[in-house]
């Protein structure tokens, strides 16, 4: 064998070592979010209200989410295998450039995670003293800015939207009061 004929079967061989651990990362994301699904769904079934309101019942609510959680799971599972057999396994992470490193701007990239669950906790802390209208916001923009997005309009339009879409669901839609907090409505 060649020198020249090394590098490029060296970076063959990390660009398959770095497809599959993309493929792995990303069905094992989506079993887990199966799991939790199909978990959600069966404590759903042990909820008992010795008295019911609601004509659906205290575990309608918790086995949706539960069922939403496992078949959009399902469904990105189901989109992983065919996206990496159509491409096949190598050809689907393309091959680092001359000067990049592979410092977390992958797929799962620890400081979009970790800053994304900073975010959370942020907001759940704020959200009873600040109240909905302020925190989320707050939050919508600090997550977008962590997964990378930085066009300050759209930051501003996602993050009003957002709030004011979950703020219809939730308060209009479904009558479950949000926090006030400092602002009077």
């Amino acid at each position: 064998m060649s020198a020249a004929h090394e590098p490029s079967g060296s970076s063959a061989q990390s660009t398959g070592w770095s497809a599959n651990r993309t493929l792995a990362s990303e069905l094992i994301v989506s079993v887990l979010l199966i799991a939790l699904g199909a978990w959600i769904w069966f404590a759903a079934g042990r909820i008992h209200a010795p008295v019911v309101v609601d004509p659906l019942g205290p575990t309608f609510w918790p086995k949706i989410l539960g069922a939403a959680i496992a078949v959009l799971a399902t469904v990105e599972t189901l989109r992983v295998l065919l996206k990496h057999s159509r491409s096949g396994i190598v050809a689907a992470a393309p091959a680092a450039e001359e000067g990049e490193d592979d410092s977390g701007e992958g797929p799962f990239a620890p400081v979009r995670f970790f800053g994304t669950l900073v975010f959370l906790g942020l907001y759940l802390y704020g959200l009873k003293k600040l109240g909905y209208f302020v925190s989320t916001p707050l939050f919508v923009v600090g997550v977008l800015v962590t997964l990378g997005l930085r066009a300050w309009t759209n930051l501003i339009i996602s993050a009003v939207t957002l709030a004011l879409a979950w703020w219809l669901i939730f308060d209009l839609g479904l009558g479950v009061p949000l926090p006030k907090g400092i602002l009077p409505f």
